[in-house]
C-alpha cells in the first residue's frame, strides 16, 4: 500500500528562498540565516527503560490513591458547580484506579494497599 504524505513531509516554506532573498537585498536587508530547530527541554522526570509494568501500575496506582484523596478533601471546602466539578474529578480518578486495579489483579499483583 502506497503512502499519500512522504516522509519527511515536504516543506512549502524553501519555495520563497529566492524571492525572500531578493527582498531582502532591496532594502539592504542582510539574508536570513537558517535558525537551529527549537529543542525541547529534557524532561526532569523520566521514566526508567527498565520498569517492569508491575511497578508502573503499582505506582501509577498509588499516585492515583493520592490525587483521590487530595480531590476529597477539596470537596469538602466547595459547593455548587465547584463541588460538582472535583465529584466529577474524584469518579475520574475512580473509574482509572479501576482500571489499573483490573490489570494488577490480571497479573497476579498485590494491591498497594492490600501490602
Amino acid at each position: 500500500m502506497s503512502k499519500i504524505t512522504p516522509d519527511p513531509p515536504v516543506s512549502p516554506l524553501h519555495r520563497h528562498d529566492k524571492t525572500s532573498d531578493r527582498v531582502f537585498a532591496h532594502y539592504n536587508l542582510p539574508p536570513v540565516e537558517p535558525s537551529e530547530p527549537y529543542k525541547l527541554p529534557e524532561s526532569l522526570f523520566q521514566i526508567r527503560a527498565d520498569v517492569r509494568s508491575e511497578e508502573s501500575l503499582t505506582t501509577a496506582y498509588e499516585l492515583l490513591e493520592s490525587a483521590a484523596a487530595t480531590a476529597y478533601e477539596s470537596v469538602e471546602n466547595l459547593s455548587g458547580a465547584n463541588r460538582k466539578v472535583v465529584l466529577g474529578v474524584v469518579h475520574l480518578i475512580e473509574l482509572a484506579k479501576a482500571l489499573v486495579d483490573s490489570a494488577l489483579d490480571k497479573r497476579g499483583v498485590e494491591h498497594p494497599q492490600n501490602s
